[in-house]
């Protein structure tokens, strides 16, 4: 089996390419048994081509499970963080390798291009501390690096699309009903703005432009929100069962990845129109990030390896 770095040096799949093998016609030969044969074997393919992988692109295979996924402000790199620790960036077009970070942490919880040659990362906040470190990484430096305690535990940390500011949800209390959203400078790393928002929330997720997030509560309900006036901009109904959520730039689109192999996209001008998207084998979809044009969407499953699908070729 090729691993992520063979995969990255394969060209481009076409539409209808399965990853680990293309199609390919029966052998020119005058014996009905073997053309027979070979039809029967083209057909298996292509009916499992067709039903399983349609959308899917390509995949990358890693040693642990993906914990972060993220697209590049010009959809030209993309940065997949391992629970390990370990950081890889890609060149997406020649599905290069463009460096590697291995951190000594294990709790990478976000990692994000705040710049096309810096990259954000954020340490261990589930307990309520955060270690935040601006990465260039072809210097192969930190250029900012702070640690910050805000309280209880902290449900969402994320950079703004520019870097120059982090936005973090965490909770009023142990046990309250209230959330505390919280803009932090992150070259003064000094707290901006802070707002209550009425809503305990479980998953979540920052558009990629910076401009909208999206908070879901104990009953699945999904609230998209607009960061610069904190007003909710749709709500919709994901239902249980859902283990990860992404965003698209302009809150038009929410993916959400289930344990079964499912992702479901729900539009938000339209939230009764859902698509979903088959990953291989029913694997446990534990990532899920669109592209800065919300064209591509990645995909990191338990395996652990990442899918990219093409999102336009959904109904």
């Amino acid at each position: 089996m090729a691993t992520g770095s063979d995969l990255f040096k394969m060209p481009p799949l076409r539409n209808g390419d399965h990853i680990m093998g293309k199609w390919c016609k029966p052998p020119g030969t005058t014996k009905t048994i073997v053309v027979i044969i070979a039809c029967i074997f083209v057909a298996a393919i292509a009916f499992y081509v067709f039903f399983a992988f349609a959308a899917q692109s390509s995949a990358i295979s890693f040693n642990s499970p993906i914990t972060n996924i993220v697209f590049s402000q010009d959809d030209n790199k993309l940065a997949i963080a391992e629970m390990s620790g370990e950081i890889h960036v890609f060149d997406v077009a020649t599905r290069s390798s463009i460096c590697h970070i291995a951190q000594e942490s294990n709790s990478i919880n976000t990692v994000t291009f705040v710049r096309p040659d810096v990259l954000g990362i954020i340490i261990g906040h589930d307990q309520g501390d955060l270690k935040v470190q601006l990465w260039d990484f072809h210097a192969g430096t930190a250029k900012i690096c702070f640690s910050r305690k805000l309280g209880e535990a902290v449900y969402l940390a994320v950079f703004s699309r520019d870097g120059s500011q982090l936005v973090t949800l965490s909770l009023e209390t142990p046990c309250g009903t209230k959330s505390i959203l919280s803009i932090i400078d992150v070259e003064k790393d000094k707290v901006v703005r802070s707002a209550n928002i009425p809503s305990v929330p479980g998953l979540r997720g920052l558009s990629p432009d910076g401009k909208y997030f999206a908070t879901v509560d104990t009953g699945g309900a999904i609230t998209v929100w607009r960061l610069k006036d904190l007003t909710r901009m749709a709500q919709l109904d994901g239902g249980m069962g859902f283990k990860c959520l992404a965003l698209a730039s302009g809150g038009k689109s929410v993916a959400l990845g289930y344990g079964d192999g499912t992702i479901r996209l729900i539009r938000t001008e339209a939230a009764n129109i859902n698509v979903s998207i088959q990953c291989a084998c029913g694997e446990d979809v534990r990532v899920v990030s669109f592209s800065a044009d919300a064209s591509v969407l990645a995909c990191g499953v338990a395996g652990p390896n990442v899918y990219l699908f093409d999102v336009q070729q959904q109904p």
